[in-house]
């Protein structure tokens, strides 16, 4: 069994379209399809990318699935109350709400569609995008939806790296003949989440916040990850800014676990600023 041939749909040819889905496909295909053509693996291994959260291509009952993500965030200074907000008209899921004269978009329950981006006249929204990367989905004689894992990749790098260790994961950890629906139940999703993502070096973009720097606590408590931070000699005021982020929002071990380092320089691979 190996990786199967890549589905995609149209990506930024569609209206919807949040990432250039065929040609994110198009480099899968190749290092995967192509280059893992002689790795065996326990099962049959698919793979679709989905341009946005209209899951045409259904990339939640695929082994993996890659849908595109446009993440809002909200600045409360900049709303001003419309009593007909544009973003809580334009949201196709109904969530977005004014709630006592501010929007409110629940973090959990936004799919990050992305159709709000652009309809507030004071820019109250910003956006990120990134891509959400789901494991463990099938479609057949038996059905499972694919789960994502806790975290926004921000750059298609990351998504080709995880879509590497996800396969190099099951070939190792699958058993002959057991989709990866199967050994991701029979080992536990928070065990195989854990072994995929391992050290991050920042918390999930879609919290808000306060849940930011909580994450950002237990990440460097729980896992021993070190947060990377802008070179001082570039930015020598933000120093005193993450200095005083740490200070009151994370406890002192966390806070010997920030480096400053130099982008041009550094050796690590990843680096985002917090």
């Amino acid at each position: 069994a190996k990786v199967r041939p890549i589905v995609a749909c149209k990506g930024t040819t569609c209206q919807y379209g949040l990432l250039d889905s065929f040609g994110l496909s198009e480099k899968l295909h190749e290092l995967f399809y192509v280059g893992y053509h002689g790795v065996t693996l326990p099962h049959k291994f698919k793979i679709a990318v989905g341009g946005c959260p209209n899951n045409c291509v259904k990339p939640d009952l695929n082994d993996l699935g890659i849908v595109g993500q446009r993440i809002p965030g909200f600045d409360a200074d900049k709303c001003k109350g419309c009593k007909k907000c544009q973003v809580e008209a334009a949201c196709p899921i109904k969530i977005a709400k004014v709630v006592e004269g501010k929007v409110v978009i629940d973090p959990a329950a936004c799919n990050h569609c992305g159709r709000c981006r652009g309809k507030c006249p004071f820019d109250a929204i910003s956006y990120v995008d990134g891509y959400k990367v789901s494991i463990g989905g099938r479609w057949g004689k038996k059905t499972a939806t694919a789960q994502p894992l806790n975290y926004v990749f921000t750059t298609e790098e990351e998504v080709l790296d995880m879509v590497e260790k996800a396969i190099c994961f099951f070939r190792d950890e699958g058993i002959s003949g057991e989709r990866f629906a199967d050994t991701i139940n029979r080992l536990g999703f928070d065990y195989v989440e854990k072994k995929l993502l391992g050290v991050q070096t920042a918390a999930p973009l879609n919290l808000v916040p306060y849940e930011r720097d909580q994450a950002f606590r237990e990440l460097a408590e729980s896992y021993n990850v070190f947060i990377i931070a802008d070179s001082p000699t570039a930015y020598p005021a933000y120093i005193g800014e993450v200095q005083e982020w740490a200070q009151e929002f994370i406890n002192v071990y966390a806070h010997n676990h920030i480096i400053f380092c130099n982008r041009k320089n550094s050796s690590f691979k990843y680096q985002n600023r917090f």
